[in-house]
C-alpha cells in the first residue's frame, strides 16, 4: 500500500474526520482550505504518521505544502524517510 493510500485509508476510516470528507476522496482533494485537516484533525494525522512510518515532524513542517492535500503528504512522508 502507498503512503498516498494509507493516508487516504486511516482519513476515512478514523472517527476524527466522519463527516467531513467526500465520499470520494481525491488526490488532490484540498484537505487544509476545506477545514477537514483544522487543528485537531493535523494533530492526529501527525501522530499517525509519526507512528506508522517512522519519521519524526516537527512544527515547523506543520505548513500547507507539507499537508494541502494526499500528493503533498505523499511527497513528504516520502522526504522524511529518505532523510531518516
Amino acid at each position: 500500500m502507498s503512503i498516498k493510500e494509507e493516508v487516504k485509508e486511516f482519513l476515512l476510516t478514523s472517527p476524527v474526520y466522519s463527516g467531513s470528507l467526500p465520499a470520494t476522496l481525491s488526490s488532490d482533494y484540498p484537505l487544509i482550505d476545506s477545514g477537514v485537516l483544522d487543528s485537531i484533525g493535523l494533530f492526529t494525522l501527525v501522530v499517525h504518521l509519526e507512528k506508522k512510518f517512522d519519521v519524526k515532524i516537527e512544527v515547523l513542517d506543520l505548513i500547507e505544502k507539507n499537508f494541502g492535500n494526499l500528493q503533498m503528504i505523499e511527497n513528504f512522508v516520502e522526504s522524511k524517510t529518505i532523510r531518516s
